[in-house]
């Protein structure tokens, strides 16, 4: 099976879940300048954005890109927004490791 087929294959699963994904690719010069992928999300209404994760240490070369959304079930929905109630946040996450390093 070649990157595409694998890719298609993940597509329509994520769809059958109810979920949705967004395909891109990203080329060898712009790996090597850039040298990172950082995925973030950013409110509608807020001017600064969280980062979710970064890809570092990739060998230089083409590369497809997918994004994909798997709706998560209700209990662990409840549960994140329990999590919101207390006040934490991604933001805690990222504070923690930053002090860890």
């Amino acid at each position: 099976m070649d990157g595409l087929e694998f890719l298609d294959q993940v597509e329509a699963e994520v769809i059958r879940r109810g979920g949705g994904a967004k395909r891109g690719s990203i080329a060898r010069w712009e790996l090597e300048a850039a040298q990172e992928i950082r995925v973030s999300i950013r409110p509608p209404r807020q001017m600064s954005s969280t980062e979710l994760f970064t890809l570092r240490k990739l060998e230089p070369g083409e590369y497809h890109l997918m994004l994909i959304a798997v709706p998560r079930k209700a209990e662990e929905q409840n549960a994140n927004r329990r999590i919101r109630h207390l006040g934490y946040s991604v933001h805690d996450d990222i504070a923690a490791s930053n002090s860890e390093e």
